[in-house]
């Protein structure tokens, strides 16, 4: 005889059974176009400032909000893959971001537009991570940024006078606006000032190269996040972490990043120490580091010089000054040159409590995840403490957020609600099908 479900209307049959392990052509599709979508936008995220730099300085100069129009496109490019897995978790925090932006904007009695891109590009990027979920594919793309980076130093180095013909990062500054009362501000992009020349093996010369990323600092910020993900691996994958930590330690030394170079090691005494384990010690950084940056106001020498103590005074001695309103994230003047007073002032200390609470209580996978999530805090909270908004640089930190939302646990809140019908393996998996 027929079988039974032969005999109900087509709309109530139960979908044919499929082989274990065999993915259809459609889901097969919809893997190919996420992995590789997510890899090019963070492609594009690292690269596209020097292919503006090479536009402004070989075919013609570039309005100054070039910038924003290319954050904004790779921004757009980025939707129709997030539509694929509509994550709830993450809106929920945008919706928090964008709902304290409407509230500040009503005070300040203006929008402050670049503080709402400060938190909603990282939240972005981890989503589009947690889309992806396959860290081999996330660490492919930063070892071949890493290994871009690398070269196109290699070049700046041997030859200087060629790659300035192509790309004149001064120019392409100055194009957005920067250093017109304060030239001496664009020198900084490839020299020490006078007096206090380069830190890390002297002999290679003054100049500091600052590759695809075209400033010295973000060069050195890429080489710690290199060496965050490295010193996170697992001990079978030595082989792989030491080529990561080989082209973080030369990236620094192009950089001459003293600071960078600090962070690297403050990263290993921190893995070989197993204090990465301890949840509330990474929950903790922030408030720690504040107290830190005023103990140094207030005890450090009276004279400020041009070292990471002096960057530290200069942040302490911000954040003592500013007012509660400031706190708030209503301020009269907001400092650039100090992290956590710069991202508290534009955004206020509210709704920076509440993202780093979630970011501390984020679900990871394994203790590769955990030891990531612990060098992501300890670089942040290092990070805030000299830099005003290097942190929040897409063309460094886009790396970074991916391989964070790539180690987040399946099947937890931020795993988040699919549009389209679930396949029967996860999508990183399909690529042999």
């Amino acid at each position: 005889m027929f079988p039974r479900s032969s005999l109900m209307p087509p709309h109530l049959r139960p979908a044919p059974r499929r082989a274990p392990g065999v993915a259809t052509a459609g889901a097969a599709t919809e893997h190919w176009l996420v992995t590789r979508g997510a890899m090019w936008l963070v492609y594009a995220a690292a690269l596209y400032p020097l292919v503006l730099c090479f536009l402004n300085t070989r075919v013609g100069r570039l309005p100054a909000s070039a910038i924003i129009v290319a954050e904004l496109l790779i921004a757009a490019a980025a939707l129709p893959l997030l539509i694929l897995r509509l994550n709830l978790g993450i809106l929920l925090l945008m919706l928090a971001v964008c709902v304290n932006f409407f509230i500040l904007a009503l005070f300040q009695q203006s929008a402050d537009f670049k503080a709402l891109r400060d938190l909603l590009i990282p939240l972005l990027f981890v989503w589009v991570g947690n889309l992806l979920s396959d860290r081999k594919l996330a660490e492919r793309v930063l070892r071949n940024v890493a290994l871009i980076a690398v070269f196109f130093g290699l070049f700046e180095f041997v030859f200087p006078a060629m790659f300035g013909w192509l790309f004149d990062a001064i120019a392409f500054y100055q194009s957005r606006g920067f250093g017109g009362n304060n030239p001496f501000a664009l020198t900084v992009l490839q020299v020490r000032p006078e007096g206090i020349g380069r830190s890390l093996l002297p002999f290679l010369g003054p100049r500091r190269m600052s590759s695809i990323f075209l400033e010295p600092v973000a060069l050195g910020n890429f080489a710690v996040l290199t060496a965050a993900w490295a010193l996170s691996m697992r001990r079978e994958e030595r082989r792989e972490a030491a080529f990561l930590l080989v082209l973080a330690a030369a990236m620094i030394v192009m950089a001459d990043a003293r600071f960078g170079s600090i962070s690297i090691l403050v990263l290993v005494a921190l893995r070989v120490s197993q204090l990465w384990r301890a949840r509330f010690l990474a929950a903790s950084l922030p408030i720690l580091a504040v107290a830190m940056l005023v103990l140094v106001t207030w005890f450090g020498p009276r004279e400020i010089h041009d070292n990471i103590v002096g960057r530290f005074q200069v942040s302490g001695r911000n954040l003592i000054d500013m007012s509660w309103t400031a706190w708030l994230g209503i301020p009269g003047a907001i400092s650039m040159d100090a992290g956590y007073g710069y991202i508290v002032q534009r955004t206020g200390v509210l709704i920076c409590g509440f993202l780093w609470f979630m970011f501390s209580l984020m679900p990871l996978k394994d203790d590769q995840a955990r030891r990531f999530h612990f060098n992501v805090a300890v670089y942040i909270a290092l990070n805030l403490c000299i830099s005003g908004s290097s942190l929040f640089s897409l063309k460094t930190t886009a790396v970074m957020w991916l391989l964070l939302g790539s180690v987040i646990a399946h099947r937890s809140l931020l795993e988040g609600l699919r549009v389209t019908r679930p396949p029967t393996q996860p999508l990183s998996s399909m690529a042999t099908a």
